[in-house]
């Protein structure tokens, strides 16, 4: 009967946990994946400006304008990917800060690439004046990008520090649990050692 109870009582709590873990670990999983994905974002945007940098100050060949201008869009592309992603992995109610975003960057390359226009070069005096005209336009998109990176990674972070206390306690539980049915079967036994004693000697 002991091993009957301690048997059951430990398939349960192990079924309780596994299933409880597997949920909890969907939940830290998708959040570390936004998290990841919003850092992957913030790279390939800072990596754009400093192609649309490297475009001004060596476009003036139309080699190397070529290359820096390739290595500009491929990196729009992939920061602009990422955003969609994010948008996707986001809950609903926290996904407008997203879309919003992807709104601001698309934005943001319309102004960089209207300024090129048709160029397939810049002189010293064009890329001057571009460069005072969209000086800092990354700026307040860069801050927002920024901040809400270390605003997901922060959320990563306490959400997982709360399911390992979860994990924590439903272990502690399962562990008390056991306990308990140790001591009920040890309080049984006793109790029918006790009985038959009685009957013997009746």
């Amino acid at each position: 009967m002991m091993f009957l109870l301690s048997g059951s009582g430990a398939t349960f709590g192990l079924f309780y946990m596994a299933e409880h873990h597997a949920a909890d670990q969907a939940e830290v999983d998708e959040l570390f994946q936004a998290a990841s994905t919003a850092s992957k974002a913030t790279i390939a945007f800072k990596r754009q400006v400093q192609e649309w940098k490297d475009i001004l100050l060596r476009g003036s060949k139309a080699e190397d304008f070529k290359t820096y201008s390739d290595a500009f869009h491929l990196q729009n592309d992939h920061a602009g990917e990422m955003l969609r992603q994010l948008s996707e992995i986001e809950p609903q109610g926290q996904r407008a800060d997203v879309d919003q975003m992807i709104l601001e960057h698309a934005q943001l390359v319309e102004r960089y690439l209207g300024a090129l226009g048709h160029r397939r070069l810049l002189s010293h005096g064009e890329a001057e004046q571009i460069d005072h005209a969209l000086r800092g336009i990354d700026r307040a998109f860069t801050e927002r990008l920024d901040s809400y990176t270390v605003d997901i990674n922060e959320r990563y972070a306490r959400l997982k520090e709360a399911k390992d206390q979860e994990d924590l306690e439903r272990y502690h539980q399962l562990e008390r649990f056991n306990v308990g049915i140790m001591a009920f079967g040890v309080t049984l036994v006793l109790v029918l050692l006790l009985w038959f004693r009685q009957q013997s000697v009746r």
